[in-house]
């Protein structure tokens, strides 16, 4: 008896195919991304690395649409976003991508649950209290529902973003320099955090950093230089590999 067709493998969740930015300073133009191409499957946590100006930031910024790419494919689960208007790219972040962004971002005047649940209000689903407070719990953050952003440290307000940005579970969800604003211990956490919501909600987390030691944390560590992919390194995620990411920099000048 034969054994049965092996079916094709799924698509990665993300693909981007030469994606290309450039922005213009007077009469000077300055290109940031020159053809940049990069995969990412379902539930893996791709680091992001590279010398300022190597266009880390401007990548997620196209990906999410927050920029309009000058060239260039973005594919989620193999359909290719569209771009052309400011409407498509609103729907594409409110629907199908979360961001955490380095400043926390959260409203002031409302309850780290209100900051949470906001993008269901937002999507016109409900108050969406009790995904909230699933999130909130699973992010070690229950005891804070009720209280004010003012009232968290830095490390717990980053962890109500990411909580927030899982809201409406996204397929994609796009960190740049989450942990550059807390302390070391608070960014350790927040990287595993991100590790297991990319294991547990099978999405994909594409992160921007600085951090050699966060950056073993991810699956794949992708060093930007120039505006293009300089090189990939591949590991298990663990602490005992920061040298080797730390020697890979140097070997690239970054």
């Amino acid at each position: 008896m034969s054994d049965p067709p092996e079916q094709p493998a799924p698509p990665p969740c993300l693909s981007v195919e030469g994606l290309e930015k450039e922005y213009r300073l007077g009469a000077e133009r300055l290109a940031v991304l020159r053809g940049l191409s990069l995969e990412a499957r379902a539930g893996e946590l791709v680091a992001i690395m590279g010398p300022s100006g190597s266009g880390k930031t401007t990548l997620l910024n196209c990906i999410s649409g927050i920029d309009r790419p000058d060239a260039g494919i973005v594919r989620l689960d193999g359909e290719a976003v569209d771009y052309t208007s400011e409407r498509a790219r609103t729907l594409l972040r409110r629907n199908r991508i979360g961001i955490v962004f380095q400043f926390f971002n959260l409203v002031p005047s409302l309850t780290v649950r209100e900051n949470v649940a906001l993008p269901s209000l937002i999507a016109r689903e409900g108050p969406g209290e009790e995904r909230a407070d699933a999130l909130l719990a699973r992010l070690g953050l229950a005891e804070r529902a009720g209280h004010y952003p003012f009232q968290l440290s830095g490390g717990e307000m980053q962890l109500a973003s990411i909580a927030r940005a899982l809201m409406r579970r996204p397929r994609l969800l796009l960190a740049d320099e989450p942990t550059g604003n807390v302390n070391p211990s608070a960014g350790r956490r927040i990287m595993a955090t991100l590790g297991e919501v990319a294991r547990d909600e099978g999405a994909t987390v594409l992160l921007v950093t600085h951090s050699p030691e966060h950056a073993a944390f991810a699956d794949r560590i992708c060093f930007l230089k120039d505006g293009v992919i300089a090189a990939i390194r591949e590991h298990g995620g663990r602490a005992d590999e920061v040298l080797p990411i730390h020697e890979k920099l140097v070997r690239l000048g970054i």
